[in-house]
């Protein structure tokens, strides 16, 4: 769905990577701890060899803690959307000391952030 509202709005998306595991719930043939969960960097890696891209400046935008833990520990920058649990995460991230590249209001904010840079 996230694909068919971007692509309404003018974006293309490449690729879409998700990962099904969960450590403690769902599934007990999925239950386990995985490369591919966020902040762990197996999506990022599996995006990059299906666009046969590098990951140098990439960009991790989400509403969590994980997405910013990502992005900058791929070295590259966690943006922090306040839509959807990002207000919470917020107030996460400065307990945990994890600073964001950047906290904005939406997803277009983000897309402007990240194509400022």
């Amino acid at each position: 769905r996230v694909v068919e509202v971007l692509a309404n709005a003018g974006a293309r998306i490449d690729t879409v990577e998700f990962c099904p595991h969960h450590p403690l719930a769902g599934d007990p043939v999925l239950r386990r701890v995985c490369d591919c969960r966020k902040p762990r960097p197996g999506q990022a890696f599996a995006a990059a060899r299906h666009l046969n891209a590098g990951l140098t400046g990439c960009v991790a935008i989400g509403d969590r803690l994980v997405d910013v833990r990502l992005g900058l520990g791929l070295g590259g920058h966690g943006v922090l959307v306040l839509t959807g649990y990002g207000e919470a995460h917020r107030r996460l991230c400065a307990r945990q000391r994890v600073t964001p590249s950047a906290i904005v209001p939406s997803l277009p904010e983000a897309v402007e952030w990240m194509l400022a840079r």
